[in-house]
């Protein structure tokens, strides 16, 4: 018996939304009344401050786009054709099929681009012409053909025709509505209430229908004990690294975290500062990608180490590092050859330089290559 009583809800429900689509206002009981035109000031100064006075944001509106065509073609003076080519245009959008729109298409480019070129009237650029016809003969008649001409329709309504709109009764017309539309307050006698379509743990969810309108449309009924809002689950972030100081075990120095201690050592204590092969099996190292291969070939037991001074690496980072160090051939500047060479340097080079291979910018070490590195990423 109970589900004879749902599937007759259901049945009224859907006859009810029928009605609505063939005859939204058959049962209209409700006249709307608007407010006084002396509105209009108001509105007016309500519109300009917060930026809807413009004609993008009333011409994209239904009523301001209604009341715009009201004035172009029954007040305005000069003849608006603009508007009923935006019109055919926006019914040739909605189109879904090809041969829909190629049949629209060629008739707009008939009855308004063709009848304006031989009346001398076609007020449009060349390259939307062109635009057009090219895709026409080619019979390519995508949704956003006519998108030029629409923005050229849109540059001109919004010089004279829609200044003297905004001086008109149509625009104190589409003042009163707007007023409307922000004090209108609705309550449950501007609907008649169908039937529960869903139910859950925060209330229900009504079918209904708008008294002086006749449409369908659906509202929610909150229950009265509302259950406690659940606290908000806490979203996985990455953990915060938190570097712990390390001291080198030659020098006793501290540094943190242990790329800056391979680091430190790298540039410290290391004896090998340029080498073009690799200290395991003598292969030439011609780049980057045959530094990091040579690392992963020798590595033992999942340990890798630097084919070049063959200290234990533990991270990307550090095999970039001494890629970067290794590979970078040494270069020496006017100030160095003029400095006295140190006994140490078997070269004559007292300092050194990271140099990009890309730019050919000089860091100060390892860890200023990678990072300017990522600029030309």
């Amino acid at each position: 018996m109970a589900d004879l009583e749902a599937v007759l809800a259901d049945v009224s429900y859907l006859m009810a939304m029928e009605k609505s689509r063939s005859q939204p206002a058959a049962r209209a009981s409700k006249r709307i009344v608007l407010p006084d035109p002396s509105v209009r000031s108001i509105m007016q100064k309500f519109l300009e401050k917060s930026g809807d006075m413009k004609f993008d944001k009333i011409f994209n509106q239904k009523l301001g786009f209604l009341l715009l065509k009201d004035y172009a073609e029954n007040v305005s003076e000069s003849p608006c054709p603009q508007i009923k080519f935006y019109e055919a245009i926006k019914e040739y959008e909605k189109m879904e099929t090809p041969d829909e729109r190629l049949t629209k298409a060629r008739e707009i480019y008939d009855h308004h681009i063709m009848v304006e070129m031989l009346a001398h009237a076609h007020n449009y650029s060349k390259e939307s012409l062109q635009h057009v016809q090219y895709h026409l003969l080619k019979q390519n008649v995508p949704p956003d053909l006519f998108h030029r001409y629409v923005l050229e329709i849109c540059d001109q309504l919004r010089g004279d025709i829609f200044q003297r709109f905004l001086e008109s009764e149509k625009f104190t017309r589409f003042c009163q509505w707007k007023n409307l539309e922000l004090n209108m307050q609705l309550t449950m006698n501007d609907f008649s209430v169908h039937r529960i379509i869903g139910r859950g743990g925060f209330g229900e969810v009504y079918g209904c229908r708008k008294a002086d309108t006749g449409k369908m449309d659906t509202f929610f009924a909150p229950s009265l004990t509302m259950p406690p809002a659940a606290p908000p689950t806490p979203t996985p972030t990455k953990p915060i690294l938190r570097y712990r100081p390390l001291q080198c075990s030659v020098c006793d120095e501290q540094v943190v975290g242990e790329d800056g201690l391979d680091e430190h050592r790298l540039r410290k204590h290391c004896k090998v500062r340029y080498a073009d092969k690799c200290a395991d099996c003598q292969e030439l190292l011609l780049n980057e990608a045959n530094f990091v291969e040579h690392c992963l070939r020798h590595a033992k037991d999942h340990a890798h180490h630097c084919p070049v001074c063959r200290q234990s690496l533990r991270s990307d980072a550090q095999i970039q590092t001494h890629c970067a160090y290794h590979m970078t051939p040494i270069v020496k500047t006017s100030e160095e050859s003029t400095s006295p060479v140190e006994p140490s340097s078997p070269n004559g080079i007292a300092s050194f330089s990271f140099v990009c291979p890309i730019c050919g910018e000089k860091l100060e070490d390892g860890f200023a290559l990678l990072e300017h590195t990522k600029q030309h990423l």
